[in-house]
């Protein structure tokens, strides 16, 4: 409603509508400078995750078929991937004491006396010698300070310190039939993952055949963390195996990332013959004992038979036989991310191989073994089935056989998140 001829407004409102319209012109830049001097505030990007590798390196410090100490080019291979992969913490499981006689000379009378030695450990150490003055090895130890076995098996974890990784006293905690070493890491902010993060392994991943004494169980000196990461292999592969299936069970492992690749390089020809007629090959007397050329058969001819290599990539075979597991029982606060396996014969091969196979180079860790693969070759006996083939067929043969001296295991890696 217009009322005609009405009074304006008063002084005091037009004065007030006057400052509201000169506050709105009003600019806050006009007239002000940037100090020089003045550091330009970054928007911090998104934090990395923390890389962690599970690897059972097969025998590491001597077995049935390794000896106590592998060749340095078996030690270089090593520290080439875990660097390639970018690693900061690794889960190494396998490792083992060499137990053996030894003649001792006593008041002039030669005894033999059983001794064992940490051949394990010290290969282990070689690795962190070549990985550089950054890496640390943790392990469990007693209370003098001497390493803890479990059926003559041990494990131990590896971090960069350079990263700001540091790493706790090693403790024991039982689950089960299955003794568990706990490394309490301590993680910086500069990573995507938890400040505490535990990594657990178990101490045996099966029996030596190296010696049949019987050990007795470790003190079990901890307790399972409620989160916490878990690596875990079998001899025989995941599945089926009731180890693996307690070990999930008993420690309420919720989470297990899947797998499309093996973890495990499918058992040569002798190796399984080795296996499946054990008592046959140790006992010549369970074959015919008047048949001489069927027990020189049996025991050596069928046993040494040249491997059938595979001549392509995609035909080197394998099944899973190792995992990283996520524990969290009490709230979670972790997650994996990006789980894969590395692929060492991939990794052995040539870029001018990895093309006439169809692969091209984009995995990190492609073409990084070249050069030990070369250095292990030259330590195969020449024959001349070992040059037919084209190049790259003879490269997948060496790289397979290579592979399997490095450890027919493969690695599993990681990325580790926060929740």
């Amino acid at each position: 409603m217009i009322l005609e001829d009405g009074a304006g407004p008063s002084p005091q409102v037009e004065t007030l509508v006057q400052s509201s319209e000169a506050a709105a012109s009003y600019s806050a830049s006009e007239g002000v400078a940037t100090c020089p001097f003045a550091k330009e505030k970054k928007e911090s990007g998104p934090k990395p995750p923390l890389k962690a590798m599970l690897w059972h390196i097969r025998e590491l410090g001597g077995g049935f078929q390794s000896p106590e100490k592998r060749p340095d080019f078996c030690i270089a291979a090593y520290a080439a991937l875990i660097r390639a992969s970018h690693a900061d913490v690794v889960i190494l499981v396998g490792l083992g004491r060499s137990v053996g006689l030894k003649p001792v000379k006593d008041r002039g009378l030669i005894r033999v006396e059983k001794t064992s030695s940490d051949s394990g450990l010290a290969e282990a150490r070689c690795l962190i010698g070549a990985l550089g003055a950054d890496w640390r090895m943790a392990s469990a130890n007693d209370h003098d300070d001497k390493p803890v076995y479990h059926k003559h098996g041990t494990a131990c974890f590896l971090y960069n310190t350079n990263r700001g990784i540091r790493c706790g006293k090693v403790m024991l905690a039982k689950c089960g039939s299955t003794f568990l070493a706990i490394a309490p890491m301590q993680i910086p902010n500069t990573f995507d993952a938890p400040s505490t993060l535990s990594l657990l392994a178990p101490m045996s991943v099966g029996r030596r055949a190296s010696s049949d004494e019987e050990t007795p169980d470790p003190e079990a000196n901890g307790e399972l963390p409620a989160s916490a990461l878990i690596g875990f292999s079998a001899l025989d592969g995941l599945k089926g195996n009731t180890d693996y299936a307690s070990l999930r069970s008993q420690c309420e492992v919720d989470y297990a990332p899947p797998l499309n690749e093996g973890t495990l390089l499918k058992q040569p020809f002798w190796e399984q013959i080795a296996a499946d007629s054990e008592r046959l090959l140790e006992n010549h007397m369970a074959v015919n004992p008047a048949d001489v050329i069927l027990q020189n058969k049996a025991m050596y001819w069928e046993a040494l038979r040249p491997e059938e290599h595979p001549k392509a990539l995609d035909k080197v075979s394998g099944r899973l036989a190792d995992a990283l597991l996520v524990r969290k029982t009490g709230g979670a606060t972790l997650r994996l991310d990006k789980v894969r396996v590395l692929d060492l014969v991939r990794a052995s091969l040539d870029s001018q191989a990895l093309g006439e196979v169809g692969q091209s180079s984009t995995l990190p860790e492609d073409t990084v073994l070249v050069s030990q693969r070369k250095a292990y070759a030259a330590t195969l006996p020449k024959t001349k089935q070992a040059t037919k083939g084209t190049a790259s067929e003879i490269q997948i043969a060496e790289a397979v056989l290579f592979a399997r001296k490095l450890s027919d295991h493969w690695p599993i890696l990681a990325d580790v998140h926060l929740i």
